[in-house]
């Protein structure tokens, strides 16, 4: 679950390790130990799951997370797989319900709902937009 977490933190903080010990009080010090920060976006992750890996509640978890890093987990992870949808909808032509899928949304449809409302457009149009911006 130690991984689970730390391939969920925010890029931006420099040492994931460090936030986990800040949490936990526990250190690993296996230097060896690899980060994959984008492995999270493609499981089901839950703010739960997260409080369990560090003994936390998830309340607790989400205060914390956002007061390190401005945005609660849940908020953070969706930012991230809509981030990575725009990377695939204009790099791919993996089909939206794939797309969907693979990023763990619930469907299709409540994907689409969602892009459209974060980014103004539908998947299908800002695939074929060509003036699309990724961020």
């Amino acid at each position: 679950m130690r991984e689970k977490l730390i391939s969920f933190l925010p890029d931006q903080f420099p040492e994931p390790d460090a936030f986990f010990v800040e949490l936990t009080g526990v250190t690993y010090p296996d230097p060896r130990y690899r980060i994959d920060r984008d492995r999270s976006l493609y499981e089901p992750v839950t703010v739960d799951d997260l409080a369990a890996a560090v003994g936390l509640s998830p309340s607790q978890l989400t205060r914390v997370f956002a007061a390190r890093f401005g945005v609660t987990p849940y908020r953070y992870l969706l930012s991230r797989r809509l981030e990575t949808a725009r990377l695939l909808l204009r790099g791919t032509a993996l089909p939206v319900r794939e797309i969907a899928f693979r990023l763990c949304f619930s469907d299709e449809h409540y994907f689409s709902s969602l892009f459209r409302r974060k980014t103004g457009q539908t998947p299908s149009a800002y695939r074929r937009d060509p003036d699309r911006k990724i961020l």
